[in-house]
């Protein structure tokens, strides 16, 4: 219903609706992080790889099926459809059309512990250990802030994007 609210907690998901809690047998992981897509599922960031609810199931994706480059899953965003999903050995992009995983090297992602990730239009961003990165999708163009030319630690906790492309990016 309208009213419910779905709550990720350490033991795993809940749905609170009409004042009473009730947990989702399917899905006990610890969750991290949680979004929801455009087609209004919701994808929950565990340290056991990435689940998908639609409210009636749940599915899972991990780096043994080839969604992500490991299961320690930190942070996710919702797209239009799917997710981009930040984990300790890089991002990927799921249940997309384009389906792909993204780790350190040469046209991709400078660092692989990735701790944040956000995406506006053409454009993905990543907070990992050493700065964020913003990228075009087609990786044809990379911004990387590190160090303290451009912010004062080179960890960061969480980027965000707006329309216009203004970045957005925390630090301890």
């Amino acid at each position: 219903s309208s009213d419910a609210v779905w709550v990720g907690t350490e033991a795993g998901l809940y749905r609170l609706s009409s004042g009473t809690v009730e947990p989702v047998a399917a899905v006990t992981a610890a969750i991290r992080d949680l979004a929801v897509d455009a087609a209004g599922t919701g994808w929950l960031a565990t340290a056991a790889g990435l689940v998908s609810w639609d409210g009636a199931q749940a599915g899972t994706f991990d780096s043994a099926a080839g969604k992500l480059a490991d299961d320690d899953v930190r942070a996710v965003f919702g797209l239009e459809s799917g997710v981009l999903a930040g984990t300790a050995a890089g991002a990927a992009l799921v249940g997309t059309r384009s389906d792909r995983v993204l780790t350190a090297g040469v046209g991709s992602l400078p660092y692989d512990d990735v701790t944040s990730v956000w995406a506006e239009g053409d454009l993905l961003a990543f907070g990992h250990g050493i700065g964020a990165t913003v990228v075009q999708a087609d990786f044809q163009h990379v911004d990387h802030y590190h160090s303290l030319r451009w912010i004062p630690d080179e960890r960061v906790t969480a980027v965000a994007l707006e329309p216009d492309g203004t970045r957005w990016l925390a630090t301890p």
